[in-house]
């Protein structure tokens, strides 16, 4: 049995695969498989990932103060963009583990913490934590999340 595979990315396409085609035959000398299309799912995703709001929210998550962070993400009370594959957001969550080893360094925290965190600061990383949740639990590929495992295996 063998497998054919045919990819195609239109010019001008970005990062998100936005027409990937793929094509899966079994071949055999008693019969054949018409070939199987992964198209619709895949441009489902990669429109997500494209959809004016969830462009929007990564800009947004990407770029307001540090100051005013915690107060915007707790506006988020729910999900309600479409699911988008996880490495869209690879900037927010950079931003995020940025801003999380900033703290572990002011206050001391891969040691022994002997001063307690802020409130805003407190906010900060309790935010954060909350919207990475939200968000490995309406993304794909979540896998790709170095903390993925421990944060599901705790549930």
């Amino acid at each position: 049995m063998a497998a054919e595979f045919e990819v195609e990315v239109s010019p001008g396409a970005s990062h998100h695969l936005s027409t990937l085609r793929m094509k899966i035959q079994a071949k055999s000398s008693r019969r054949t498989l018409p070939p199987v299309s992964l198209y619709f799912f895949v441009r489902t995703v990669a429109d997500a990932a494209q959809h004016p709001d969830v462009v929007r929210l990564v800009q947004d998550l990407q770029n307001i103060p540090k100051n005013e962070l915690a107060a915007f993400i707790q506006r988020i009370s729910h999900w309600s963009w479409p699911r988008s594959e996880l490495h869209v957001w690879f900037g927010v969550l950079d931003r995020f583990d940025e801003l999380m080893e900033a703290l572990i360094a002011q206050y001391d925290a891969a040691n022994l913490q002997l001063s307690p965190f802020s409130n805003e600061d407190k906010a900060l990383l309790f935010q954060i934590l909350r919207f990475e949740r939200m968000l490995l639990d309406n993304s794909t590929n979540r896998k790709l999340f170095n903390s993925y495992d421990v944060s599901h295996s705790r549930r």
